[in-house]
Parts: structure tokens; C-alpha cells; sequence
């Protein structure tokens, strides 16, 4: 579902002025409320599927990217408790068309550190039929982040950060060129594509971010679905200007890929799909994962570990843990540093609450390669079969004597399957 409306045609400049006078108007009425504390009526303001854009470090609890007049007043409940008004003024205010851009100095107390900043911003906001559509903040991010003592809190590992709706994501962005993005699967983190990105970076800017709850990404005070997720990435790549892009996706990020290309077809021009299914759960192996929920819910840190271990066992070939034990041992204390309870939620989204999205395949109008493992218990190749069936245009390659784990298993083949794919688009 398209947030922003279609390019309209050149206006006159008496009609620009008209238009920017209205919005002008519009945006004096939503700060004037925002600044008295009438937060309901300033979100009366904002429109059904505003844009919000606060660009700045995560620790800054304003900052980030939000979708929906909803947010939009759960990000106006921030200020109370992050901050105190010292003063403050608006300077000019200038309106074309539908934008109008606001220039001003802030003046504040820091409440949970106690200090006190001043600066300059100015903030750009669009109007279109009396609502505020999209609002981008522009200030001095880095004395922000001084300023809540950003420097003092704990970030699992070092990664670019930044919040999308209601979660903070952790990712890599490396290299120049086209743009790659990588969604590894449950259990996992962004190091699982390592090789793929450190064959593709010299050609192309690789993005590669957390899912949820794993690795550098947080914990989300709330459950969060496959399709929360489709929509947090398809803000952050249409914000930054990342599409239209390359998705590769591995079993949960597959499935994520597959939601993103198929509701945002202008984002994705590539989407690769490794190791992943487009159907629901099967019965049989959902009793075992409802098992292993319990362990992640009640169970010791030592049969939490256990379990990991199980899993690993269960999705990766003897023979590759018996000939690769150094990036088996290194894959298996991913995923046994994991919180458990972000571990617990998303097995609930990947697993046991996964919709059937083989319906949404004929809408993917992106090139797709399909790459299966041959021994893959987890996700057999019969389900990429179907994926390369239902999707328009898509070409389905078996990896032999690979399991479910494909990147780290043969992470050769993937890096030359994806090379492979993504130059013959160039060739095209």
C-alpha cells in the first residue's frame, strides 16, 4: 500500500501561494497545540498515514522514523518526561505549495540528565488536503545525543542504529552501487550473510539489519508480526531513498522479503529467497517449535543453550558442522547470546503465527531467484518449488549437499549464485 499520493502537475505561483498560505496556516495551528500540551488536537492535524522523520541517534527517544497518526501521538507522549521548555523561538516561516519550512532556535532541559541545550532546526512539513502528510526534522543530532549521555548506554554490537515505528534496528551499510538488502532468518543476526557482503560490497551498497530482537536490534515492548516488519523496512528504505533495491532474504527474512515485494513492488527491483517457505507452519513440526517456546519461556540458561544446540543440529548438515568447526562454533554463540524472551516473540511471528502468503507470490514483480538446500529438513525444496511456480518471474536453483543454513553452509555458492543474478540484470 502506496503512503504517498501520485506527482501532481506544476502549479501556478498564485495558486502555490494560495496552497501555502492554507499549509502555513495548518502547521501554525499544529505547533501552537503541540507547545500548549493539546496533544489530541495537534494530532487532529496529522493525516491517517503521516510520515514522521527525526533523524539522530535511538538514544534520543524522539528520534526515528514513524508511520501513522497513531505513532505520530505516541511520539508527542515522549516529551513530557524527556524534556522541559526553557525558551525557544520560531524565526521565519516560509510556505510553497505544500510544504511549508520552519526555522527557529530550542532552548530545553534534558530531564533524565539534567542539562541543558540550545540550537538551531528547522523543520519541513507537508500539507496536503488540510492534514500534515510528512514532517522532517532537521537540528544538530550530535549535541542531542551529548545531551541524553547516548555515549553511557549499553549497544550490542557496534552497528548503525535507528528507530522505525515502535522498534530500534540495528544494521550495516557497506560498499557502493546498486543497494543490497540482506534479512537472515530466526535465531540469527546480520554476520550470517558475511560472505555474501563481502563479495558483493566492491559492486554494490549492502544494507544488512537485525530482525527484531536479534543481534544489534531491540526488544520491542510488543509482540511484533513478519508483516510489522515488511512495513518497518519498506518506511526505512522509501525514507532513506535505498529503493528501488535487491532483497535477499533467509527463511524468516524470506518470508519478510516476500511480503515487502509483493505489497511495495516499487521498492524491490531483485528479491532473492533462500531456504524459505511461503506457506503456514505444518502441524507436526509446529508441536516441537510450541516445545521449544516453553524452553525459551521457563527453561534454565542451560537448557535454553541445549536447545540452540538442537536447533543448529536439526538445520545444518553433519558433515558442514564436522568440516566447518569454526563457523559452526561461531553461528551457535549467536544464537546462544540472544535475549530469550525477543527469541520467544520471534518464534511466535516466524513460526507459529505465520500467515499463508502463497496468494501474494503472483503479486512479486521482481526478478526472483529461488535457492534451496537439497538436504533441507527445515524447509524442503518443494517449497521453493511452489515459490518458483507462483511467482511471475522467478528461476529456481537446488544447492546440493546444502541444508537449511545455506549462507554459512556454502557461502561460495551463494556469493556466485547472487553475483551471478544481480550482473544479469545489469546485462539486461
Amino acid at each position: 500500500m502506496r503512503r504517498r499520493t501520485a506527482s501532481r502537475p506544476p502549479t501556478t505561483d498564485r495558486e502555490g501561494r494560495r496552497r501555502g498560505c492554507a499549509g502555513e496556516a495548518v502547521v501554525q495551528s499544529f505547533l501552537e497545540a503541540f507547545w500548549a500540551g493539546d496533544f489530541d488536537t495537534a494530532a487532529s492535524l496529522v493525516a491517517e498515514e503521516a510520515v514522521w522523520h527525526v533523524d539522530g541517534d535511538p538514544g534520543v527517544p524522539p528520534t526515528g522514523l514513524r508511520h501513522g497518526r497513531r505513532r505520530v501521538r505516541q511520539w508527542m507522549d515522549v516529551f513530557p518526561g524527556a524534556s522541559e521548555p526553557r525558551g525557544g523561538s520560531v524565526l521565519t516561516t516560509v510556505a510553497q505549495g505544500e510544504d511549508a519550512i520552519v526555522c527557529g532556535r530550542f532552548h530545553f532541559l534534558v530531564r533524565p540528565t539534567g542539562k541543558v541545550i540550545q540550537g538551531d532546526y528547522v523543520m519541513r512539513f507537508t500539507v496536503r488536503d488540510g492534514h500534515i502528510a510528512r514532517y522532517q526534522m532537521f537540528e544538530d543530532s550530535l549535541a542531542l545525543a551529548n545531551a541524553f549521555d547516548v555515549a553511557s548506554q549499553p549497544c550490542r554490537p557496534y552497528a548503525q542504529r535507528i528507530r522505525v515505528n515502535d522498534t530500534i534496528y540495528g544494521y550495516d551499510d557497506t560498499g557502493d552501487g546498486p543497494t543490497v538488502m540482506f534479512l537472515h532468518g530466526l535465531f540469527g543476526d546480520r554476520t550470517m550473510f558475511q560472505h555474501q557482503v563481502e563479495a558483493l560490497h566492491p559492486q554494490h551498497r549492502c544494507v544488512v539489519p537485525d530482525m527484531p530482537g536479534h543481534g544489534a536490534s531491540a526488544v520491542t515492548a510488543q509482540r511484533w508480526t513478519l508483516e510489522d516488519i515488511a512495513d518497518d523496512l519498506a518506511l526505512l528504505i522509501e525514507e532513506k531513498n535505498w529503493g528501488p533495491l535487491a532483497l535477499v532474504g533467509h527463511s524468516q527474512g524470506g518470508m519478510v522479503a516476500m511480503l515487502l515485494a509483493a505489497r511495495r513492488p516499487d521498492l524491490v527491483n531483485n528479491v532473492a529467497l533462500l531456504n524459505t517457505s511461503a506457506r503456514p507452519e505444518p502441524e507436526e513440526p509446529r508441536e516441537l517449535w510450541l516445545q521449544r517456546r516453553t524452553v525459551l519461556t521457563d527453561g534454565s540458561r542451560e537448557a535454553q543453550q541445549t536447545m540452540m544446540r538442537e536447533v543448529q543440529g536439526s538445520v545444518t548438515s553433519a558433515q558442514w558442522r564436522s568440516n566447518s568447526p569454526e563457523p559452526a562454533a561461531a553461528e551457535l554463540r549467536v544464537m546462544t547470546s540472544q535475549d530469550p524472551l525477543a527469541m520467544r516473540r520471534a518464534l511466535d511471528a516466524a513460526v507459529l503465527e505465520r500467515s499463508d502468503m502463497r496468494h501474494l507470490l503472483p503479486a512479486i514483480q521482481a526478478r526472483t531467484l529461488v535457492l534451496a538446500g537439497a538436504d533441507d529438513r527445515a524447509m524442503p525444496p518443494v517449497l521453493s518449488e511452489e515459490i518458483a511456480t507462483l511467482a511471475e518471474d522467478a528461476h529456481l536453483t537446488v544447492l546440493s549437499t546444502v541444508a537449511h543454513h545455506a549462507p554459512v553452509e556454502a557461502p561460495e555458492e551463494v556469493a556466485r549464485c547472487l553475483q551471478q543474478f544481480l550482473a544479469e540484470e545489469t546485462a539486461e
